[in-house]
């Protein structure tokens, strides 16, 4: 019997894609949903747009030929009207659906489901005529293939929407008084193109989330190579795509100035010789966390520079504001009341700073103006360290 509930099992987890989401986070699977349903907005467009075609020409050339009995002219005649009504309303609605998808991802999801209802229920018209006239199955194919074509249907829409077209056609028939092997040739075509319809949506499904892992792990690959793993800041790698990020995208007409601290913890190879490299990267990850709380953080960066330096970039910062937040970060630093290694400036850690400035018109170089950051973190540390140096001026 266990074998049997296993079985049970995989044949549910294939039936209602569940076996294909199962290494995707929530995100992942959002963003596979909403993009489901925008692009079953795009095709309900060309349906309702090939809808509008057909009908009108339908309209005219039956009203023309009158080849049909009356009561089954009149059944064409209101399969018609409601497919190009539905193909004319479904064209306007997707316009104003696609201009702000995002806003209306509920209303979508209710008018794609809405529109397929109608669609078929059009389309059963056509196939009722048709089975009273003759027991033919042109519409059934029409109706069916462009099921399995068009729509992207979860498991409980194809679900739903086969047991609306078999019921409905097997009332049909039994109404119409049609011949056996006409039932089975009806069944046979459903069963064929439920398989054709969950066989399609398997191998679309399985494309959609191949691409979307591939994103998702080249995501986490970049971020693993920008990121300084023991601080989590980002590391030197991932300066530049982080300036494009917070800085150049404010970048507008208005010049502002753009500060760099570099940071250097002092006699930091002493403090890791006496209490060991672990506790070396406790000390690591506190002063990271103190520079972070220290500035804003929606629009500075702050960069594992390499082994114990940091480096801020800073927007927006007048001189005295830039010398106050370096002031603040050291105090800060000095605060945290790390016991000392052999040092004797301080029984505490402490950093020393070296800070540059520029007009953001000259973003293009700020590599530059790291280096004379660098150059006043020489001139700091050079006159005792717990220091901060700007403009060739040194200051505790």
């Amino acid at each position: 019997m266990k074998w049997l509930k296993k079985l049970g099992k995989i044949i549910y987890s294939f039936l209602s894609f569940n076996l294909l989401y199962k290494d995707l986070n929530e995100d992942s699977r959002y963003k596979i949903y909403k993009k489901n349903n925008l692009d079953n907005v795009k095709r309900i467009m060309l349906i309702s747009s090939i809808l509008i075609i057909v009908q009108i020409s339908n309209i005219i050339v039956d009203g023309l030929n009158n080849v049909y009995e009356e009561n089954i002219q009149l059944l064409y005649t209101v399969g018609a009207i409601i497919l190009l009504s539905l193909g004319i309303i479904s064209v306007i609605v997707s316009i104003l659906l696609l201009k702000k998808p995002d806003k209306n991802y509920t209303l979508i999801k209710i008018f794609t489901s809405i529109f397929y209802l109608l669609f078929i229920t059009g389309f059963l018209i056509f196939c009722y005529g048709d089975i009273i006239n003759g027991c033919t199955n042109q519409n059934i194919y029409v109706l069916y293939l462009t099921l399995v074509v068009i729509p992207i249907f979860s498991m409980w829409e194809i679900v739903i929407c086969y047991t609306i077209i078999v019921l409905s056609l097997t009332i049909f028939m039994v109404v119409a008084n049609a011949p056996v092997t006409f039932f089975q040739q009806t069944y046979i075509i459903s069963l064929t193109m439920i398989c054709a319809t969950i066989l399609l949506e398997h191998y679309r499904l399985n494309s959609i989330i191949g691409i979307e892992k591939v994103k998702t792990l080249n995501q986490e690959l970049y971020i693993k190579s920008t990121t300084d793993h023991l601080t989590q800041l980002k590391n030197r790698f991932g300066l530049q795509d982080i300036i494009d990020q917070k800085i150049r995208v404010n970048n507008t007409n208005e010049i502002r100035t753009l500060g760099i601290f570099i940071i250097d913890i002092d006699f930091f190879k002493q403090y890791n010789d006496k209490f060991l490299h672990t506790q070396g990267d406790v000390v690591l990850k506190k002063i990271a966390e103190v520079i972070n709380q220290s500035i804003d953080i929606d629009k500075d960066i702050a960069v594992r520079w390499g082994g114990e330096e940091f480096l801020v970039f800073l927007d927006n910062y007048d001189k005295e504001k830039l010398l106050q937040l370096g002031q603040d970060i050291k105090n800060n630093v000095e605060n945290l009341k790390i016991i000392a290694g052999t040092q004797i400036i301080s029984k505490y850690v402490t950093i020393s700073m070296g800070i540059s400035e520029f007009k953001s018109e000259e973003l293009d170089n700020y590599a530059k103006y790291i280096g004379l950051a660098d150059k006043q973190l020489y001139y700091a540390k050079e006159a005792g360290r717990n220091r901060i140096a700007f403009d060739n001026e040194v200051t505790k």
